[in-house]
């Protein structure tokens, strides 16, 4: 039975939940303040206000009243015993509506299952956390390794060997794993409050015009069944997604979470996507909030009507890494100038669709991917991905040259046609030893042009390891073991993820690899030679012609400053022919070991050629001496 409440009205700064004397609201300790925009029935509704529901989901209707409000933002305070044992709504006339600003909701139905016939609805919170000495890694762009997931496929599969399977519980779990293959950063895809059964809801209230009877109920059928996973529609952006905790309580998981992954210096960035339905006035508002509510560490921001030149010059958020997939020369203009603390980034512009191009073979190539694998802006940073939850998983790169989404239950029609894909002979599963092989160093090539370029480098989960969707490359609705990571643990995937420990180690224990500063293909310090330099057939003549798909990168450690420092010379041949690629002569004092190779069999080296042999890269290591020209 719900009891009576003291109540009190209030002109409010702006819609949300607070504290009883916070935004305007009358100073009461033992009481909440809640102000909701009634927006486009502004004027129109006769009757509205908040409705609040018992343990047993008995309700009360409290309307607003015109001495609290301030345009159309209505505010009314409520104080009384035992508040946060209710949950609330607010209602416009007949209909009842979540809280956009809510900081908690409840979770009437399991993940993907739609009951019109139970309520959603709003917590009230009491705040109560204890962070302890928690603080931000705060770990820069150029030494950091950003690792994207999907709360709910990351370890939802069977074989994921996690007790909270699907959950943030779940994903803290598996943080000493991620931590173990060298990552800085976890990228959770949407995690805020959104409804994965938008579609099926949208049905109930929208009826299909101008189809048979027939097909109108093949469609409902398909799209009743088809749940949004990846969260990408408008959302409740104060709140953490309820059905991703593991109990009722998603503020205290998130914030775990986030406390755990500092624990072991791993920072947690949000993507945040916004509708263009959302008020771009309030997106600053949004990022704030999860900074300082939940201690996250950065933002990865699309959508629509984004203020990116606002959100740069926020104060607040400077410092706090903003992703974005572009910025255009007016967003820049405020990040003109070496930054000291580089906090804004965006996508490497051609990086992914380029070096897809390039692995599999194209001509017309060589002279892109030069300069996307020595892109490292003064102002920003740039991120460096070759796959990501939409397109392809990295194995199915070279598994399909076709997307194969007939699940999805759209003919077909959605996701991307154009991925430069290559199937390496086969289309999907084989078990023919040559195109596994291929395949295996394809994969192993990415890694390497992924890890080596002086860009940030991002990879998603199970990418790491071979992980396949099976030629679906818009997974969004396959909430089943196909859309889950799963954690195989066989010679392949144990083969892959070695290599790319073995890459990753490799990047961060020299200093070549992850600069702050673009490397200038000069001898800036008159060591001897460029910090980085290309070479051909012949040293220091590389091919770069239009068919050329051949290539010898020179990173020069010295040229940092430490003479002692390590220097790695790369050859590349995308050809399906083997070549040799000449390395500078080395003075008498060096050494040269082969760290990788990406090619089943190994050619002979003589004198300063190397062999690569097609389709492959091979990495060495230049010790205790400089090149000789």
């Amino acid at each position: 039975m719900i009891k009576d409440f003291s109540i009190d009205y209030f002109k409010p700064y702006g819609p949300g939940i607070f504290k009883n004397g916070l935004n305007g609201s009358p100073s009461k300790n033992d009481g909440y303040s809640f102000a909701f925009d009634v927006g486009a029935y502004f004027g129109l509704a006769k009757d509205f206000g908040i409705v609040l529901y018992d343990k047993d989901m008995h309700e009360k209707r409290i309307p607003f009243n015109s001495k609290g409000r301030s345009g159309s933002v209505y505010g009314i305070s409520l104080s009384g015993p035992n508040l946060t044992d209710y949950t609330y709504n607010f209602y416009i006339d007949d209909k009842v509506v979540l809280d956009p600003c809510g900081r908690s909701f409840t979770k009437p139905a399991p993940f993907g299952v739609y009951d019109d016939k139970k309520i959603k609805s709003a917590r009230i919170l009491d705040d109560e956390f204890n962070w302890e000495d928690d603080e931000s890694p705060n770990i820069p762009y150029e030494n950091s390794l950003f690792y994207g997931l999907n709360v709910r496929a990351f370890t939802n599969h069977s074989s994921s060997k996690v007790k909270k399977k699907g959950t943030f519980e779940g994903v803290i779990e598996k943080l000493p794993y991620i931590k173990s293959l060298g990552a800085t950063a976890i990228v959770l895809m949407p995690s805020y409050e959104f409804d994965e059964c938008a579609e099926e809801r949208e049905l109930k209230t929208k009826k299909i015009e101008n189809q048979s009877d027939a097909v109108k109920k093949a469609e409902k059928e398909i799209r009743k069944s088809r749940v949004n996973c990846w969260g990408f529609i408008k959302g409740n952006y104060y709140a953490p997604k309820a059905l991703y905790a593991s109990g009722d309580d998603p503020v205290k998981s998130f914030k775990t979470l986030v406390k755990e992954a500092h624990k072991l210096k791993l920072e947690v960035i949000m993507q945040m996507y916004f509708d263009r339905e959302d008020n771009t006035s309030s997106v600053c508002e949004i990022l704030k909030f999860w900074l300082r509510e939940y201690h996250v560490d950065g933002f990865r921001v699309s959508g629509f009507n984004i203020p990116k030149d606002i959100l740069l010059k926020e104060p607040v958020l400077k410092g706090t890494k903003l992703w974005f997939d572009y910025l255009n020369e007016y967003e820049l203009s405020s990040l003109q100038g070496k930054c000291p603390i580089r906090y804004a980034s965006s996508d490497n512009p051609g990086f992914k669709d380029c070096i897809r191009k390039f692995n599999k073979g194209d001509e017309g190539i060589l002279n892109d991917v030069i300069c996307l694998m020595k892109s490292n802006p003064i102002n920003k940073a740039v991120i460096n991905y070759l796959a990501d939850y939409d397109g392809f998983t990295l194995k199915d790169l070279y598994s399909y040259e076709r997307k194969h989404n007939e699940e999805n239950g759209e003919q077909n029609q959605d996701g991307c046609n154009m991925n430069f894909s290559w199937n390496c002979g086969i289309e999907g599963e084989t078990r023919k030893k040559n195109i596994l092989q291929l395949r295996t160093s394809q994969i192993k090539n990415a890694l390497i042009f992924l890890m080596l370029s002086a860009g940030t480098p991002y990879i998603f989960s199970g990418d790491e390891f071979g992980n396949s969707r099976y030629g679906n490359n818009n997974a969004y609705s396959l909430d089943n073991e196909k859309g889950y990571v799963e954690w195989k643990d066989n010679a392949f995937s144990r083969e892959i993820l070695s290599f790319f420990k073995e890459l990753s180690k490799l990047r961060f224990s020299n200093e070549i690899f992850h600069l702050r500063d673009e490397l200038k293909n000069m001898d800036v310090l008159k060591c001897g030679y460029p910090d980085l330099s290309y070479h051909g057939f012949e040293a220091w003549r590389p091919d770069l012609s239009y068919n050329s798909r051949t290539i010898g990168f020179l990173y020069y450690g010295p040229s940092q400053g430490n003479k002692d420092a390590s220097s790695f010379y790369v050859g590349v041949n995308m050809h399906w022919e083997n070549h040799r690629i000449a390395m500078p002569k080395l003075k008498k004092n060096s050494t040269v070991v082969k760290l990788l190779d990406t090619s089943e069999g190994n050619g002979v080296s003589r004198d300063n050629e190397i062999p690569v042999l097609k389709r492959s890269i091979s990495v060495y290591e230049i010790k205790n001496g400089s090149a000789s020209k």
